[in-house]
């Protein structure tokens, strides 16, 4: 069966002219030459003559659309992604106010400069579309993908673009990293404390790269000292390192600090108790006695003292974590034996009890 298609014209083959096609247009018009005797040809050089004009039309609107959007919010018509971007990552933090920490500055700022984002990194929102977001962010990593649905939820809330570019269904799917860090047992404590008494522990690169003139015996202490303050007050990896024996009130019998991560001053204060006569308080008498309590391990970077602890954990075959693994050790024993939830979020600095429950969700 011949499928009748509905053109906008005619053709009409002039014999006087050598059996050349001419197009007429049905919405009136001069009939006008298309120099050709081929039917084929003349189709397809009509069409094109057609679809011309479409364009033409297409581009009017397009400018129209703009003229009206200018009057409606000139930012529309002149933001681009690095605007917008640039805007997002000075802005407060959404939720709770105040400044971004500089650590999230720094990687929002990194992930902008992945090379996924070229394309779209100098272009005007309202040239976007879908594909200039879903082509590069295929095997970009699910960071970039996060960090895309962030700027693009932030503009659409703060009407910095007049309409979604992205559904919530567009958005490449990557599956969730796995946990880096995960609860390390007692047992396993134990092990790389062990290691680190070895005398033929592996600090000679250390001593030599943070503090000159340290020694492997210096270092061991040290971190010796560091795990086991970590073990019982479930601190994190730099607001343990950065601990001062300024922070422990002996009157009280309490370590007092602010975590690093706060921005709000009215935050209250991390409180851990010093139980008298226990392990705790005999490791804090061990420390130094004013300034930092690790002094050859608090100048290092926090995720080169994760790198360590992962190294540990090759060295004593047991499954890798972070520092971060004693925080969850922490929580759980703590629910463990009973100490409840309010007394439990004032010890690791929680506001929320769905992040406490976070911490616990895997204890007995």
């Amino acid at each position: 069966m011949k499928i009748k298609i509905k053109r906008p014209y005619k053709l009409k083959k002039r014999n006087d002219r050598g059996g050349k096609y001419y197009m007429i247009r049905k919405n009136g018009g001069q009939a006008e030459a298309l120099g050709t005797t081929d039917k084929d040809k003349a189709i397809e050089l009509a069409d094109a003559r057609c679809n011309a004009g479409d364009n033409e039309n297409a581009m009017h609107h397009m400018k129209m659309a703009e003229a009206h959007l200018m009057k409606c919010n000139p930012e529309w018509v002149q933001n681009t992604w690095d605007d917008i971007v640039l805007r997002f990552i000075k802005a407060p933090r959404q939720k709770v106010g105040g400044k971004k920490k500089a650590t999230t500055v720094e990687g929002y700022e990194s992930t902008w400069n992945n090379s996924a984002f070229d394309g779209i990194r100098h272009k005007r929102c309202i040239d976007t579309i879908p594909d200039d977001f879903i082509k590069p962010l295929q095997n970009a990593g699910i960071n970039a993908v996060r960090f895309a649905v962030k700027v693009h939820n932030y503009a659409m809330k703060l009407r910095l673009i007049p309409y979604a570019i992205m559904g919530a269904e567009m958005w490449p799917k990557h599956e969730a990293p796995k946990p880096r860090s995960r609860t390390i047992q007692y047992n396993e404590h134990l092990q790389i404390v062990k290691l680190l008494k070895c005398p033929e522990g592996r600090f000679g690169l250390q001593s030599a790269k943070y503090t000159k003139g340290s020694t492997k015996e210096e270092w061991q202490k040290d971190w010796i000292n560091y795990l086991w303050f970590l073990w019982w007050t479930g601190a994190s990896n730099a607001d343990a390192a950065n601990m001062k024996a300024e922070n422990i009130d002996w009157e009280k019998r309490v370590v007092i600090y602010k975590r690093a991560k706060w921005t709000r001053e009215d935050h209250p204060p991390v409180r851990v108790a010093v139980g008298k006569g226990g392990q705790f308080e005999k490791l804090l008498k061990k420390l130094p006695k004013r300034g930092f309590l690790f002094l050859l391990l608090q100048p290092m970077q926090s995720c080169s003292r994760s790198r360590f602890l992962r190294l540990c954990c090759d060295w004593c075959n047991i499954p890798p974590t972070t520092i971060h693994g004693y925080r969850f050790a922490w929580a759980e024993r703590a629910k463990e034996n009973g100490m409840n939830v309010e007394d439990r979020m004032a010890n690791m600095g929680h506001q929320s009890v769905q992040i406490n429950d976070h911490y616990t969700k895997k204890a007995n």
